[in-house]
């Protein structure tokens, strides 16, 4: 099962860190007898901000790879036979239009970014000479609004698509009547034309006010399809709560700057370098909605620019080609790729959250240790879905090949670290988790030969996540982050305990983290 996908964090770390859980999913590299803690391998590695996530892993075997955007094939650079690595470059896109229309992006982002700038100034500079206090009060109310409003900017964008999903997911399958008279199709989704006859008018839909369809109407879908369009009906609803909600707070965070501004205007005359009339709130408004869809276009076409690269999900062997240098290929083309056969390739799926998404990128360095495993694998970024899931913590999906011969049961679960470009490897740290600090005295418990002791140790850079070790232990060894039997506390009644059986006792040695 897909461990839970939970805590995701973009970290700034004191080196690229692994965390390796003792049991869980077997793998090729897991212990024979794990003890009853888990544990996290000390380590040594970059000083960027790497994102950890989890993941887990599935077999690769035979796959056909095609260009997720559509575009003219530049140049092809693998033929049938030739054996590959996983990361490898097979193809790329011409990014000649693509290089304008990202400059273009910039361009309109920079022109957004002057006029919301400018709007601003001219507010600050009218409010200048109005009463003592006036221009920090406006700095704030300015701050509130714009970040409302791009608040409610994402709800919205969000907003549409998940509409979009509910369309897709609630369409039903287009049957013909064999009543005379009756309209070939019915949509449970349409409301009624204003131009056609109410008799031959398709009913309405629950959302709509009309009458839910009888069981037997032709309109209504499988239960299986049922299911899947009140699930994307519910994510459609509770995203239009959200970009209402959120569209309230920019009409309050409005009328109190319109508000402060009247109040401040009616103190003086603006200086003379100032206009006579400054930006209103409105305006301010508009200006951060131009400047998050400049922004919005500019993502979309660097991520279209990352994907005109088509890399090998895996190691193994070209088995077909069908591209060619100069022709024109379709999105996600069932025809127009290269196809990959491998003995034993894997490959580690991660669902990474939108803020993260300026983590990853095609070709990005990975590290993935699976569960009870203390082997760390090495691998690449060849994939990143184009569209977020559905859901009220939308995330993309990322693909990482893993390099060498692997032997993982299909479905394990792993931790994977996508790594920063650069860095150097230097620091020595462990989970923050790990390191108990009492009476300004550190200390971390040390798993060797079946038996935990308590080291004394220095610590330098500290985060939410991991820790630097300045002094007291060293690469390799274990650390203890969690008894396995001890309980975890329960939301009612009893306590359930981390290998997953239920009772009320204390367990002796749990540590912290």
């Amino acid at each position: 099962m897909r461990l839970p996908l939970s805590g995701r964090r973009a970290v700034a770390l004191a080196g690229t860190v692994v965390l390796l859980v003792a049991g869980g999913t077997a793998a090729s590299a897991a212990l024979s007898d794990p003890p009853a803690y888990r544990l996290a391998t000390v380590s040594v590695g970059s000083t960027g901000a790497a994102l950890i996530e989890p993941g887990t892993v599935r077999p690769v075997n035979q796959t056909a790879i095609a260009f997720p955007i559509a575009g003219q094939v530049a140049s092809v650079q693998v033929h049938p036979g030739q054996s590959v690595t996983a990361g490898q470059l097979l193809a790329t896109l011409d990014t000649s239009a693509l290089s304008a229309q990202l400059a273009s992006a910039e361009a309109g982002v920079a022109k957004a970014v002057a006029k919301l700038s400018a709007d601003q100034a001219s507010q600050t500079a009218a409010t200048g000479s109005g009463s003592t206090g006036t221009s920090p009060d406006l700095a704030a109310r300015q701050r509130t609004l714009l970040a409302d409003k791009h608040a409610a900017d994402v709800a919205l964008a969000q907003t549409r698509t998940a509409l979009n999903r509910a369309k897709a997911a609630c369409a039903p399958a287009t049957r013909t009547s064999s009543k005379p008279g009756a309209p070939n199709s019915v949509s449970s989704t349409s409301a009624p034309s204003s131009s056609s006859p109410s008799s031959s008018a398709p009913p309405k839909s629950p959302a709509d006010g009309g009458a839910e369809p009888s069981p037997s109407a032709s309109s209504r879908p499988p239960v299986g399809d049922q299911d899947a369009c009140a699930s994307a009906q519910g994510d459609a609803l509770g995203w239009e709560v959200t970009s209402f909600q959120a569209e309230q707070a920019v009409a309050t965070d409005a009328a109190a700057l319109t508000a402060l501004l009247a109040a401040a205007g009616g103190t003086g005359s603006p200086a003379a370098h100032t206009p006579a009339h400054p930006a209103s709130a409105d305006q301010l408004a508009a200006d951060q909605a131009a400047v998050d869809a400049a922004s919005a276009a500019e993502l979309s076409v660097r991520q279209s620019l990352n994907q005109a690269r088509l890399l090998s999900p895996m190691g193994g062997t070209v088995r077909a080609v069908t591209l060619t240098a100069g022709q024109s290929v379709q999105a996600q083309s069932a025809t127009q790729n290269v196809v990959i056969s491998g003995s034993g390739g894997q490959e580690a799926v991660v669902e990474v959250g939108v803020d993260d998404m300026d983590s990853v990128s095609q070709s990005a360095r990975a590290q993935v240790v699976p569960d009870g495993s203390s082997t760390s694998l090495d691998g690449t970024v060849t994939a990143i879905a184009l569209l977020p899931s559905t859901g009220t913590s939308p995330t993309y999906t990322v693909t990482v090949a893993l390099r060498g011969g692997t032997n993982l049961p299909d479905g394990a679960s792993a931790t994977v670290t996508i790594l920063p470009p650069g860095g150097t490897d230097t620091a020595v740290v462990v989970p923050s988790s790990a390191v108990t600090t009492s009476g300004g005295q550190h200390t971390v418990r040390v798993y060797s030969g079946g038996r935990v002791s308590t080291v004394v140790v220095g610590v330098g850079t500290s985060g939410p996540v991991y820790t630097q070790i300045t002094h007291g232990l060293s690469a390799g060894q274990r650390v203890v982050l969690a008894d396995l039997a001890a309980p975890l506390p329960a939301s009612t009644g009893g306590a359930r305990s981390l290998k997953g059986r239920s009772d009320g006792g204390n367990a002796a040695g749990n540590p912290g983290g």
